[in-house]
């Protein structure tokens, strides 16, 4: 018996004399020494060609040299036997296993015409499949540009910095299943190459979670913890990293890099280096930019800005800092706007306007804001200061407004008032048709009580209960007249909230205009205008200007602010 269990038929019971054994000995030796391997099946092959009379030798060659494999079960010695002895073509196998685990070798005999073929075949080892990325759920911003609705592409749409939120599913990867091992033809294991995990390095704002996915294999998935940007590397198997970030720091918004967030507003801060014509970015943070050079740039919170070359439009929900502005504008209406070198051609929208550092430039620009500081400014050209832009005609607006629902309300209620007398005169009408009878009087009297109090959830029912053949008619007219009156009520309280709301508003407005003030401390060049306008539609504005035929810088010092009950004072005018 053989490790395998199988019975073996020992070469000594097959009758052979010593010349046989002797021609079978040096036939095993050539065909031994003339095996072919083939590495990619892990098989080696013996072919000899028979002579008639001389299977028994070829035979037992083959049989020695399975002997050397430890291939010496009772199937192989059939085969071999009767692969030999057969007159007809011949092609047969027997695999011999070697473990429970699946691994063996395959003994195969072919003979045809006076060739025979002998092979030994092993198991190929099995390498377990590395884990990799299976499943992508971000657009990379590998998109070639976008395609709009009459078939051309936008190539500004690049869609190189795609968001996530919290929670969101980034990525799906594979983990690595197991190897297994092979074996040779002549029984040496061989080991199978490792599998391998995929080397994905995971940042501090993505988490990891393990998954069985659809196809029942194991494996995890990566989910982005906070909002933010999806950023990643490539390495030679595709993405090596990923992770989410709240600042995107880029070089030139232009072909090379698309709009951000043009269609959803980008959730994090970002840096630039400009921000070139034609494209726009909108983040929900902060930005940094170098120079908006005919850009759009949208900013949640504060902007910092070097440079605004013509066409430039920056809009930003908290302070902007820019070193110059030229034929731009700037919104900023909640926020401070910090000029610090220069404004040409340009306007300036915000709730705080100031220029405040030495020898700074203010030419033919406007500034929209409540509260204008200019110290140390060089002045040339006209320039418009608009104070409490949209205020005063908001004002207006709510105080006309109020004076109509309180003109409506004054008209409501004569209304409401000449139908409530009118009920009250049905009601009388109403309960004198029932002369004497008791029964009615305390429904009458629940009836007015629900009136009083308007409610009248219950009056209908209750004045229901009143109609007794002639008298339908009467309470027919009395509910519609309740009906009519209900729906007073519901306008005129509805005019009372309009009413209450304009209130606050005005006194909103009005707040915002107690703190309309200015401060400026200029020099004049020569034909060189200030207006200070009270609001957008002020066609009499306070004008400051240089002497005229004056060939030198006309200085400034003024001050200014508004009240309700003096309008516009100055502490002091130019000379």
């Amino acid at each position: 018996m053989t490790e395998t269990g199988q019975a073996v038929i020992p070469l000594t019971e097959i009758p052979i004399s010593d010349r046989e054994q002797a021609k079978a000995d040096i036939l095993e030796s050539y065909l031994f020494s003339s095996q072919v391997h083939t590495l990619q099946t892990l098989s080696v092959t013996f072919t000899a060609a028979m002579k008639l009379g001389e299977e028994k030798i070829n035979a037992l060659a083959f049989l020695q040299i399975l002997q050397r494999f430890h291939l010496e079960t009772v199937k192989i010695s059939a085969l071999i036997i009767h692969g030999v002895l057969s007159e007809e073509p011949f092609d047969e196998s027997v695999y011999v296993p070697w473990d429970d685990e699946g691994l063996g070798r395959t003994v195969r005999l072919v003979s045809q015409n006076n060739d025979v073929t002998l092979t030994v075949s092993g198991t190929l080892p099995r390498g377990g499949k590395s884990g990799q990325i299976t499943r992508t759920f971000f657009d990379k911003g590998s998109n070639a540009g976008k395609i709009l609705s009459d078939g051309s592409i936008d190539f500004r749409e690049m869609l190189r910095y795609p968001s996530a939120k919290a929670g969101d599913l980034l990525l799906q990867v594979s983990l690595p299943d197991t190897a297994k091992d092979g074996l040779s033809h002549d029984g040496t294991p061989i080991q199978a190459p490792p599998a391998k995990e995929y080397p994905l390095k995971l940042g501090k704002n993505v988490e990891q979670v393990y998954i069985t996915t659809e196809e029942g294999l194991p494996g995890y998935d990566v989910k982005a913890t906070r909002s933010g940007v999806v950023i990643t590397h490539l390495g030679p198997d595709g993405i090596s990293a990923i992770d989410i970030t709240d600042r995107i720091v880029v070089g030139n918004i232009d072909f090379s890099v698309g709009n951000i967030g043009s269609d959803v507003v980008c959730p994090v801060s970002m840096q630039a280096e400009s921000v070139n014509e034609g494209f726009q970015v909108k983040v929900a943070g902060s930005v940094t930019i170098r120079t908006i050079n005919g850009g759009h740039v949208e900013s949640g919170k504060k902007a910092t800005v070097d440079q605004m070359m013509p066409d430039s439009l920056l809009t930003c929900g908290g302070d902007v800092i820019c070193r110059s502005v030229s034929s731009s504008t700037i919104h900023c209406e909640h926020g401070t706007a910090s000029i610090q070198r220069e404004a040409i051609d340009s306007n300036i929208h915000a709730h705080r306007v100031a220029i405040n550092t030495s020898a700074a430039l203010l030419l033919n620009s406007g500034l929209h804001a409540c509260v204008m500081d200019l110290e140390n400014v060089r002045v040339s050209g006209t320039n418009h200061l608009i104070l409490g832009p949209g205020l005063f005609a908001r004002r207006d607006e709510l105080t006309l407004e109020k004076r109509r629902v309180g003109t409506s309300l004054h008209e409501m209620e004569e209304t409401l008032n000449k139908t409530k007398a009118s009920l009250v005169g049905e009601l009388k009408s109403l309960s004198a048709e029932f002369g004497e009878d008791a029964s009615v009087r305390p429904v009458f009297k629940k009836i007015v009580a629900l009136l009083k109090a308007y409610d009248f959830t219950d009056v209908p029912r209750l004045m229901a209960s009143l109609k007794r053949g002639n008298t339908c008619l009467a309470v027919s007219g009395a509910l519609r007249t309740i009906d009519l009156i209900q729906s007073l009520l519901q306008r005129f309280w509805e005019l009372e909230a309009r009413a209450r709301e304009l209130d606050k508003d005005i006194t909103e407005v009005e707040g915002a205009l107690e703190a309309i003030s200015f401060t400026i401390n200029a020099r004049l060049r020569p034909s060189a205008v200030i207006a200070i306008h009270l609001g957008t539609n002020d066609q009499n504005p306070l004008t400051l200007e240089a002497p005229t035929g004056s060939d030198h810088d006309h200085p400034v010092n003024i001050k200014g602010k508004y009240t309700a009950e003096e309008g516009l004072t100055t502490s002091q005018r130019s000379r």
